[in-house]
């Protein structure tokens, strides 16, 4: 069906009549007064909702695609961010329940409570140098004081790290003890596992990826510059 050349021209009229409404505050071109209460009679009153009205139809389409996108929001929140990084410890756990249940032998469930306690300790441990660090800093904010150099004193952070990297020593029969341990770390405190095992929760994170990781070498993984569209297109990947 062809559209009639007066209608095309009549919708160009009115087109260019709307934009020149819009942008009145820079054209200086406004509608006649008379002509503005004229309409604003004829037009201006409330449009029920079941209308044929093409901002009914927009407004009922924007609220379904917000329903939508709410509950797809709803969704990804519900997703355990951490799982990937706490699945080994409980793939450990469940295997050594199912070992205790078959075998009649509890050691692999008592180490792994041996590490818990180990972590745990280490866990109570920065928590308190993080609380002795605050105060230290609101006190030098209050009161000023000449710093003495690094030299002089050691990061308390150190010391956190080095007991939690030396034990549990009972146990024997755990195999790869210290991914387990940093992944249990990761259950208590996301902050905390990173302050005592960085390099291998990284490496429980990389592994549990899609695609699987590949290995760089430094300067060459520093120059590299993606695309904003190749980062869209990966971001698109992992939410399907």
């Amino acid at each position: 069906m062809s559209v009639q050349p007066s209608l095309i021209r009549s919708y160009a009229q009115q087109t260019n009549r709307f934009g020149i409404t819009l942008d009145s505050a820079k054209s200086g071109l406004k509608v006649k007064q008379n002509v503005f209460r004229e309409h604003r009679a004829k037009f201006q009153h409330e449009i029920p909702l079941d209308a044929e009205f093409i901002l009914n139809k927009l407004m009922f389409a924007a609220k379904t695609k917000g329903d939508e996108l709410l509950k797809k929001y709803d969704s990804i929140k519900l997703k355990d961010e951490l799982g990937d990084l706490r699945r080994p410890w409980k793939d450990a756990f469940d295997k050594a329940k199912r070992f205790e249940e078959d075998r009649h032998d509890a050691v692999f469930r008592e180490e792994m409570g041996m590490v818990m306690d180990h972590v745990k300790k280490a866990y109570d441990e920065w928590l308190s140098v993080c609380r002795k660090t605050n105060d230290k800093e609101e006190k030098g904010r209050q009161k000023k004081k000449r710093r003495r150099s690094r030299d002089d004193q050691e990061d308390p952070m150190l010391g956190v790290a080095r007991f939690y990297s030396q034990g549990p020593a009972e146990a024997f029969f755990l195999q790869d003890i210290e991914r387990l341990k940093a992944s249990y770390a990761t259950t208590l405190n996301i902050r905390f596992a990173l302050a005592v095992a960085f390099q291998l929760v990284c490496d429980i994170k990389s592994k549990a990826s899609v695609n699987g990781y590949a290995p760089s070498l430094r300067m060459f993984d520093e120059l590299k510059n993606m695309a904003p569209s190749a980062l869209r297109v990966l971001a698109a990947d992992q939410e399907n």
